[in-house]
């Protein structure tokens, strides 16, 4: 004897149902990525221990990347509203990438070399 599985209607609707909302689902989460995924990148340069920039104006939802071009290792910490960060050790030739999701001026210091300082407004 065969147990074959015959669609009913009330199958074929749950399945419909389970296919919409899985399509739901997925636009959705693309739609939270899209800022993500079209958020502009400016890099900043660590060289000499220094900032290669010392102010830098980016949009919300800007990412900063921090270069480490030193042969020694530098700590990147971020203050300011809304936004306290700060990295593990950065290694040399290693990047961290900071989003900026909220707007304002943020201090950015490396937290190994003090005299390494800048600003980052956010519009």
């Amino acid at each position: 004897m065969s147990s074959q599985h015959v669609p009913t209607q009330t199958t074929t609707v749950c399945q419909k149902v389970v296919s919409s909302s899985v399509v739901v689902a997925l636009v959705v989460f693309v739609a939270t990525l899209h800022p993500i995924l079209a958020a502009e990148i400016s890099t900043v340069v660590q060289k000499g221990r220094v900032f290669a920039t010392r102010n830098l104006a980016i949009d919300r939802g800007g990412i900063v990347r921090f270069s480490n071009d030193d042969d020694f290792p530098h700590q990147i910490a971020i203050k300011g509203e809304g936004l306290n960060f700060e990295s593990d050790l950065q290694e040399p030739g290693k990047t961290i990438d900071v989003p900026f999701t909220t707007t304002g001026r943020f201090e950015v210091r490396c937290g190994i070399h003090p005299r390494m300082q800048m600003s980052v407004q956010v519009n």
